[in-house]
């Protein structure tokens, strides 16, 4: 008989309700999951679909075994609210960097400071700050000294996604088909980049934890922007760092057209400052209710999304999807499926027999490498 792959192993850690560490370690550091957590990379399975069932090693069958167990679970009646807690890994397939990856938005802003200090309109302090601590440019305090910085520092990510330079990927449209289903309850979104807009989720099923770029506002007395007119006045007033030749050799501040202030931007939450107004009230009421929870892409790093996984029920089941392994330090319990997030939600997608529900609903949507993806699968096993 198999083992349930959700039963905790007797040599499992457990730890203290409410014992939470706000974590700012880089993930690559982290110390090797634990034996007795469920722990299997999305390259295992790949074989499988193959046909080549007969030579997989004990391990490779077993891990073939849990990702079934988990389909199964989501496919019964015991599963009926799933949430999804996502991060920067979830769009990197489409070409977004990260944060905290080797080449993630930090460590290349790191590096291009060092070599050119005077690459961001900023002062001397600012600069060392910022190259000490990379994660400040985002800071609120920076941003009530210095405005532009922001602008600078985003104006890649403004443009593109107002050119819609970027598409979904297999992990956005999995939270569509739970939707579909009738099993999604809510997806918290740490991204900004608002490409779960354009998958066809309801408004309401998605919370965007960290803010949307594409919604403007003024930081002193709230009146809002259209983006498009926002797109325009960055592209007059703010210098292209990452393309010097395009556009003003000065950077200057956007300013509010009712009050004044050198302080519209769009409404993404900066380190310091306050989450939106209802992510304290839907969580509390939706996450206790949750069966199933994936945490996909993120390295848990950031508070308070990092606690939203101890908030679920004693009994609810926790799944993490990530390139490396996260979230040891938190106190919860999790099982690991190791992996670029397209990928394994893809497998996952296949042996819950969804993948023509897949191709139905990203129809012409999908980003190049999620389309790739499924081509070859389907040419691996035509009846996927």
């Amino acid at each position: 008989k198999e083992e349930d792959c959700f039963q905790s192993s007797p040599h499992q850690k457990h730890y203290p309700v409410g014992h939470w560490i706000h974590r700012t370690t880089d993930a690559s550091s982290l110390p090797p999951s634990p034996t007795s957590r469920l722990h299997f990379t999305c390259g295992d399975l790949k074989c499988v679909v193959t046909g080549t069932m007969s030579r997989l090693t004990r391990s490779q069958r077993r891990k073939q075994s849990q990702i079934s167990a988990l389909a199964q679970y989501i496919l019964s009646g015991d599963c009926k609210n799933v949430c999804i807690l996502v991060g920067a890994g979830i769009a990197t397939a489409s070409g977004i960097p990260d944060f905290r990856g080797p080449e993630g938005l930090y460590n290349t802003l790191k590096t291009q400071l060092a070599q050119d200090p005077g690459l961001l309109t900023a002062t001397p302090a600012q600069i060392k700050k910022i190259l000490e601590t990379p994660i400040y440019v985002f800071d609120c305090d920076l941003y009530r000294e210095n405005p532009v910085i922001y602008n600078e520092v985003r104006l890649a990510l403004i443009l593109g996604t107002f050119e819609r330079k970027w598409k979904p990927t297999i992990a956005h449209y999995f939270a569509v088909l739970l939707d579909r289903k009738g099993k999604l309850l809510r997806i918290y979104s740490m991204n900004i980049d608002g490409l779960l807009d354009r998958v066809g989720l309801p408004p309401d099923k998605i919370l965007d934890v960290h803010g949307n770029i594409t919604r403007v506002a003024c930081e002193s007395c709230g009146a809002e922007m259209d983006f498009a007119d926002f797109v325009n006045e960055v592209k007059e007033k703010t210098r292209n760092i990452y393309d010097p030749a395009d556009g003003p050799d000065k950077s200057t501040p956007i300013k509010c057209r009712r009050c004044g202030n050198a302080t519209v931007k769009p409404r993404t939450v900066l380190f310091g400052s306050n989450l939106p107004k209802e992510f304290d009230p839907v969580t509390k009421q939706v996450m206790p209710k949750a069966d199933l929870l994936f945490v996909a892409g993120t390295s848990l790093q950031v508070y308070p999304a990092n606690t939203l996984p101890g908030m679920t029920s004693k009994n609810a089941k926790r799944v993490v999807v990530n390139a490396v392994d996260v979230g040891e330090d938190l106190g919860f319990d999790y099982d690991f499926l190791e992996g670029k997030c397209e990928e394994v939600f893809l497998e996952l997608i296949i042996e819950l027999g969804w993948l023509s529900d897949l191709e139905e609903v990203s129809r012409g949507n999908l980003t190049e490498s999620s389309v790739e993806l499924i081509r070859e699968r389907k040419l691996a096993e035509p009846n996927a």
